[in-house]
């Protein structure tokens, strides 16, 4: 068997490292973490500082450096937002092809009693509740999150590329 040496390379750059973290933590990072909706900010800030050290592993930075611009630099937004935005893209997903009928029969449009100009956007009822546990569940979280979306957003429903490239410039001009 005869063994193949590779050149030597120099270290990666950034936009090398860039998508190895992508690829490699963010996947890890984003699996499942629509479920960590409303939970409190001490489990969401232990993943935070995951990707906060990710961040400065790819740039090289100190780990004494501040994160924010970096997390900037990158394009990335902060956990809190990537639930966020998870959440409103699953919202989307679901309103426009109504594919998923167990989630979409948990979603009602606003009916609102009178006719008002702003009842033509695409509003969600939201449905009240007890305990701060029922406030994670889909049917609660999914209104709650896409209320808050500027009508901008909610209206620009026609492409879904379209819907996510507006849904992280606000997100990104929200948090930076």
């Amino acid at each position: 068997m005869q063994v193949i040496k590779l050149p030597h390379t120099s270290t990666p750059t950034v936009e090398e490292a860039k998508s190895i973290a992508t690829a490699m933590v963010f996947a890890r990072l984003d699996y499942c973490n629509s479920v960590l909706y409303g939970t409190s900010h001490l489990n969401v800030n232990k993943l935070q500082r995951v990707q906060n050290m990710l961040a400065c592993m790819v740039i090289q930075a100190c780990k004494y450096d501040h994160v924010t611009p970096i997390l900037a630099d990158l394009h990335w937004l902060p956990l809190e937002a990537r639930i966020r935005y998870k959440i409103a893209v699953m919202t989307c997903n679901v309103l426009n092809t109504q594919q998923l009928y167990y989630l979409f029969e948990l979603l009602q449009l606003h009916q609102p009693v009178r006719q008002l100009q702003s009842s033509q956007h695409s509003q969600l009822d939201t449905n009240r509740t007890c305990t701060v546990f029922a406030d994670r569940a889909f049917h609660n979280a999914a209104p709650s999150v896409w209320n808050s979306l500027t009508l901008y957003i909610t209206d620009n429903l026609d492409s879904p590329a379209g819907f996510k490239s507006a849904l992280k410039i606000y997100y990104y001009s929200l948090y930076f």
